[in-house]
């Protein structure tokens, strides 16, 4: 193409760009927003104008679509915003009654029993209102709070109660069968758990958390249940004892708490005035008339004389506790002697003197135990309000008779108020691993709320018990109302055998929930290879070698055959029929 043809052509594009960028509303663009944009050929002068009709986003967190057993101090929770402009008013109404301003989260009442809907409105800057925001809920306050127990038997049907019914049940029972009873002689309010009335909210009373029925054992938390710390009948099934005597915490219960009423069958019927751990053992026998007999054999010469043994044995060498900022909770630890000598016996607490104190406010708490006699010990874990949200490793040192063991203490803090729930589990098979072997562990993660998709950060640490990370992974997660998954890590090599915890934790705007598992890494098993079986190892690579080398060989030789075919083609019929033409003119 000729040069000026080229400078023609170039030319000819230029104009027809000029032409349509000075043709007015030349972009009319429509989208998420509506942008005009009006262009005069006048020197330089643009104008642009940008319209914003998006309305802003409204979440409602709270109420739920759920029934209620209350109408007085409802929450409102909810969330209003705009990508593009400031949020300018937000306003609700109940049933499409009055309207009422809103400027943040609060309470409201709802009036009659039955179905109600929340409407919420937001408008922004631009004057774009969302106007589409609902949620219906019910309200019958005659319904009872949700109980959570996994015992049959003779167990009382709670789910079968109305709200007035839970709060005066008579002859209350719960029962583990094969294992044992609890039969309340009071009658029993489910729902007073000592909190304030406040919004009278209805609550989930998880009974299975902190009761235990089950062999030669009941316990209930009554700090946790103060409202079941009754005078009981309980029933322990299935003993194996001639003549039982009743324990609580492990000592003798004294005469004026527990009151026998019969054993037969196995079965040990008792009274208690009040609750605590409940428990059986063979009552001693009666010393028989010792028989006389002829001069004692003292300890004459020769006589060996033995050594009193001193030991003692704590029941945990772990102690597991979650608990959220500002909240109290009690553990309990039980000692006993084991050996034949008194022993005085030291817990130890320093380690956790954030975290747990006895009565009286001293980290150090002494006791004197007798040969085969038990203590239990209680301890009291209170966290504060403005304590971090981590997952914190401790240990109780426990001393005595010059001998020392610990007990691992696992504290893990969660914020006062937790928007979504985690759960992780080891799944049972990777309880125990290899060095540099794959850990898998189930993930789940709830917003109980069900507001949406909203995303999460999500931590991932292993650390061993000197809280030494080793593994730390972070992701950001869509969560709607529940999601479930196998998450895999690769210990590294470097890894020493021993205990290790999985501490998996979620936050969300600030609000932090957590989960965490123990597990174990162990040695590789060393196969031990036989020296005859060394040598046929040898031989067998040896072997592989060779027809290697010989595979190698025949591929060479191959190749070279193929490439000397390759020149004998190279003769052509037309060198042939030259060489037959010299051929003829020499017979000429």
């Amino acid at each position: 193409m000729k040069k000026e043809n080229k400078i023609l052509i170039v030319t000819f594009f230029i104009l027809i760009s000029l032409f349509l960028v000075s043709s007015p509303g030349f972009l009319n663009i429509t989208g998420k927003f509506l942008i005009n944009i009006k262009a005069v050929y006048e020197k330089t002068s643009i104008s642009i104008s940008v319209a914003d009709n998006i309305p802003p986003d409204i979440i409602i967190y709270y109420p739920l679509n759920d029934t209620y057993n209350y109408k007085e101090n409802i929450y409102l929770y909810y969330s209003a915003s705009d990508q593009s402009s400031d949020i300018d008013n937000v306003w609700y109404n109940l049933d499409k009654g009055n309207n009422i301003s809103l400027t943040g989260n609060t309470t409201f009442n709802a009036a009659d029993e039955g179905s109600h809907t929340l409407y919420i409105f937001a408008n922004d800057s631009s004057g774009a209102l969302n106007n589409t925001e609902s949620i219906t809920f019910f309200i019958n306050t005659s319904i009872g709070d949700e109980v959570v127990l996994d015992y049959g038997g003779t167990t009382t049907d709670f789910d079968s109660l109305n709200k007035t019914e839970q709060e005066n049940i008579t002859d209350m029972t719960l029962e583990n069968t094969g294992y044992g009873k609890i039969l309340f002689n009071e009658i029993i309010n489910i729902s007073d758990d000592g909190e304030s009335e406040g919004s009278k909210l209805r609550k989930t009373i998880d009974l299975s958390a902190y009761i235990n029925i089950s062999f030669n054992h009941i316990f209930i938390n009554a700090t946790e249940l103060p409202q079941l710390n009754k005078s009981t009948t309980l029933s322990l099934y299935n003993l194996s004892f001639t003549n039982p005597r009743i324990l609580r915490n492990g000592l003798l219960c004294p005469s004026e708490i527990c009151t026998k009423i019969s054993y037969a069958g196995g079965a040990l019927i008792f009274d208690v005035t009040s609750f605590s751990t409940y428990s059986a053992e063979e009552a001693p026998a009666a010393p028989g008339a010792g028989g006389g007999g002829g001069g004692g054999a003292g300890a004459g010469a020769g006589a060996v004389v033995k050594e009193k043994v001193s030991s003692f044995r704590v029941d945990k060498d772990l102690i597991k506790v979650m608990l959220k900022q500002g909240e109290t909770k009690k553990e309990f630890l039980e000692i006993e002697n084991t050996g034949e000598t008194e022993l005085n016996i030291v817990v130890d607490l320093k380690d956790l003197k954030d975290f747990i104190i006895f009565p009286g406010g001293i980290s150090e708490y002494s006791l004197k135990l007798k040969a085969g006699e038990k203590q239990t010990v209680q301890l009291i874990f209170n966290i504060a309000n403005d304590q971090e949200p981590d997952v914190y490793l401790e240990k109780i040192v426990i001393k005595g008779g010059g001998l020392q063991t610990s007990v691992t203490t696992l504290i893990e803090i969660e914020s006062e108020k937790v928007i979504f729930d985690i759960d992780v589990k080891i799944l049972e098979k990777f309880e125990e691993i290899e060095v540099s072997g794959e850990l898998f562990a189930e993930v789940s993660i709830y917003n109980p709320k069900g507001t949406g998709l909203i995303d999460v950060e999500v931590d991932y640490i292993i650390m061993d018990l000197g809280r030494n990370v080793i593994i730390k992974e972070h992701e950001t997660l869509a969560v709607e109302t529940r999601t479930s998954f196998i998450k895999d890590f690769t210990i590294p090599s470097f890894v020493e055998t021993g205990s290790y915890i999985l501490y998996v934790k979620v936050d969300y705007r600030g609000s932090i929930a957590s989960s965490s598992f123990l597990f174990s890494v162990v040695e590789k098993p060393h196969i031990e290879t036989p020296a005859q079986t060394e040598q046929y190892l040898y031989i067998l690579y040896l072997i592989i070698a060779i027809i290697f080398i010989f595979i190698i060989l025949m591929f060479y030789q191959q190749k070279k055959l193929k490439e000397i075919t390759e020149l004998i083609k190279k003769v052509t019929a037309d060198d042939l029929i030259k060489n037959k033409k010299i051929k003829y003119k020499g017979g000429e």
